[in-house]
């Protein structure tokens, strides 16, 4: 099973995870989705031009799948001192894909034209129709010319996996870290949220995020590695909520709720 213990290697644009027990059987994951091409790219997109009817309709077919040629790039780096390695996709659990952009507005936001649930069978892949407005419609003509911002297809996914027991004493600059984040974009852009795994070693670097691990058996530096991707979740799930924190239960102050009989 892939071992999420200790950390994946980045060869030809993919990821390639190790496994827990065995040395040859690698899992790969693209970094970047594509489209489909059979053999042209599966894409199409109507718009509507009526005054009563403005928007548009966008179908296309994306996957996250390592190309050929990365895979041979891949078993050639890994073939150097030993057999050839097994190449895999992950167990996928679960995902989204979402396709987003930006307008040449005044406004930095993204827009969202669709979120969908892949199919995890084997590498991701995602169909996607979706009926757009007229912003949308606007976006997705602009990307196809050529002449728009940039207009990305993003999979959120989660993956099974094996890791011990880790030990990790942490500090970190909360204030420090928000105003961070929130100036580089990853609260309200999807290249800002991507690319938070980066951004969790620059705040190590910079002092902001000071950590130890604990138990310093076996390999320290995938412990450290996996200790700072654990620390940087948390920090997600306590900062970014777009959940209202649970209200304070009301004290009892040792009285009784209700007699009793």
């Amino acid at each position: 099973m892939l071992d999420i213990g200790r950390p994946p290697a980045s060869i030809a644009g993919v990821t390639v995870f190790l496994d827990h027990a065995s040395d040859r059987r690698r899992y790969v994951m693209a970094d970047t989705p594509r489209l489909v091409a059979n053999p042209d790219p599966q894409l199409s997109l109507v718009l509507f031009r009526s005054d009563d009817a403005q928007g548009g309709l966008l179908q296309f077919e994306a996957q996250l799948a390592p190309t050929p040629e990365q895979l041979a790039e891949i078993e050639h780096q890994l073939t150097t001192d030993g057999p050839p390695p097994l190449l895999l996709p992950p167990h996928w659990r679960s995902g989204t894909v979402r396709l987003a952009g930006w307008l040449d507005t005044e406004d930095l936001s993204p827009l969202s034209l669709s979120l969908g649930m892949p199919s995890l069978v084997g590498d991701p892949m995602a169909l996607v129709a979706a009926r757009l407005d007229r912003d949308g419609a606007a976006l997705a003509e602009a990307a196809l010319r050529g002449n728009a911002l940039p207009t990305v297809m993003i999979f959120d996914l989660e993956l099974l996996g094996l890791a011990g027991p880790l030990g990790i004493e942490a500090e970190a600059d909360l204030q420090a870290i928000h105003d961070r984040l929130t100036a580089e974009g990853a609260l309200n852009t999807p290249y800002g949220a991507a690319r938070l795994a980066i951004t969790w070693e620059e705040f190590a670097k910079d002092n902001l995020i000071r950590m130890r691990v604990v138990d310093e058996t076996g390999d320290v530096d995938s412990q450290r590695a996996e200790a700072l991707r654990r620390v940087g979740q948390d920090l997600v799930s306590r900062m970014f909520s777009p959940f209202p924190p649970p209200e304070k239960p009301p004290q009892l102050n040792d009285q009784p709720v209700a007699a009793l009989e």
